[in-house]
């Protein structure tokens, strides 16, 4: 089983299976060589855009299977490789780590908004760090918690309101996530992130937290749709820092899209995925 990204190291992979006569099954979460565009590393006309685009064909001809985690990619492949067998396996949450009993779990003593992970080029940095600045002056008892590795951007801001906490290990993050009031996942405007479904926000829902999530895209439907939480199709910084402040004074508000994301939670684990 070979994963993408990272597409190069996934690319080597299956060239040696192939060799060997090892069947492999290729699993792609990010959509390259175009992400590569959005990113503005190269051209797909460009004679590099062309071979990426002849080796990303030739990867998933030769796999026994594709799959990916997402509606908007299952589509977009299928369309252009007719001749593959595509399917969706999403992601999910696992549920060893997110056990029933952490929906239990004591919130912090201050509305605590949480983002975990890397915090790389598909996500809106500067965003974040607007939200954060604006929120301290508006309403600086609420806490901001980001847990992963991040660039020095956001480790160089001194806000008051902001703690930063290494990456840890999955039983551990899911506890500390637990006692959080509201999860954050911000994508930037990129074509390839209409797709997108980063893993983080099914871990938010199996530690039963509402999300803020933005732009438009698949993660938007999604959340809008459940009703686990607020959504933006166009991220303004000043308008998501206003609703986390109503969030935090309508705790009823609140407790009624954390129920609708707990009664929807047991459909997104792992497990039930793939069944």
């Amino acid at each position: 089983i070979i994963t993408s990204p990272p597409f190069f190291m996934a690319c080597c992979c299956a060239f040696f299976a192939k060799i060997s006569g090892v069947a492999y099954v290729f699993d792609v979460r990010d959509r390259y060589p175009c992400v590569l565009e959005d990113l503005g590393v190269l051209k797909l006309k460009s004679f590099l855009g062309k071979t990426l685009q002849g080796l990303e064909a030739w990867v998933y001809r030769g796999a026994k299977h594709v799959t990916t985690v997402t509606n908007g990619l299952l589509g977009e492949l299928r369309s252009e490789f007719p001749d593959v067998k595509f399917y969706l396996l999403r992601n999910g949450f696992d549920e060893e780590a997110f056990s029933d009993e952490l929906l239990d779990n004591k919130k912090a003593d201050c509305f605590t908004v949480v983002y975990h992970g890397r915090l790389g080029r598909f996500y809106d940095i500067d965003s974040y760090l607007k939200i954060i600045e604006l929120v301290a002056k508006l309403e600086p008892s609420i806490r901001f918690l980001m847990v992963g590795d991040f660039p020095a951007k956001m480790l160089l801001l001194k806000s008051p309101n902001l703690e930063i906490l290494p990456i840890m290990k999955l039983e551990d993050l899911s506890k500390k996530l637990s006692t959080c009031h509201l999860g954050i996942c911000l994508l930037r405007e990129l074509p390839a992130m209409k797709n997108a479904f980063p893993a983080k926000s099914y871990d938010f829902i199996g530690a039963g937290l509402p999300q803020i999530v933005g732009p438009a895209g698949e993660l938007y439907d999604f959340i809008a749709n459940m009703g686990g939480g607020i959504s933006f199709k166009k991220i303004i910084p000043e308008d998501v820092a206003h609703a986390i402040i109503d969030l935090k004074k309508d705790p009823q508000q609140l407790a009624e899209i954390r129920n609708k994301v707990i009664s929807n939670r047991n459909n997104f684990g792992r497990r039930m995925v793939t069944k």
